[in-house]
Parts: C-alpha cells; structure tokens; sequence
C-alpha cells in the first residue's frame, strides 16, 4: 500500500495542485491507517504494478486518452479489491 500511494502521489505532484495532493494523500492514510490489511490479497501487488506499468507507457506514449483509461482501471480494481477485502472481514467478522 505504500508503494501504491507512493506511485499515485507523485502523479498528483506532477499536476501541480496541493489540494489534490493533499486530498489523495489523506485518503490514502485513512485507507492504511484504519483498514485491517491482513489477508488483502497479495495477488493485488501484482495487478497494481501491471497497472502502474500501463499508465508509465500511457504517459510515455504521449496519449492523454490512454492514460486516463489505465488510472481509470487502476483506481476502479484497486477500489473494488478494498472493498471486496473490507466485506470479507465484516462476513467473518458477523460469522463469529
């Protein structure tokens, strides 16, 4: 996760806006800081990295269209895998 929100920060410091930054940033730390990550699937690691390698060629490529496409997936799987990991801590949880 700190990779991720490495990766993702140094985005928003390229658009050059401190209230993005600063906004991405504080969701990243409520995501590490208050969500239980035992058991988030390690399988993540690698899709994200996949998915951070398509934005880099998006951006080297020079197409605007293609890099919105791939932050746009990466940011869409990432959610979904938070919160399908979130929901199998709340069923386990209620399990018991």
């Amino acid at each position: 996760m700190l990779v991720d929100k490495a990766f993702h920060m140094r985005i928003a410091e390229q658009a050059g806006n401190p209230h993005l930054t600063a906004l991405l940033g504080n969701v990243f730390d409520r995501l590490i800081l208050t969500r239980p990550l035992e058991g988030f699937p390690v399988n993540r690691m690698r899709a994200a990295l996949d998915e951070h390698a398509a934005i880099l060629a998006a951006f080297e490529g020079d197409s605007a269209r293609a890099a919105e496409e791939a932050m746009l997936a990466n940011v869409d799987r990432g959610c979904r895998a938070i919160v399908d990991h979130m929901q199998r801590i709340q069923d386990f949880s209620l399990a018991l």
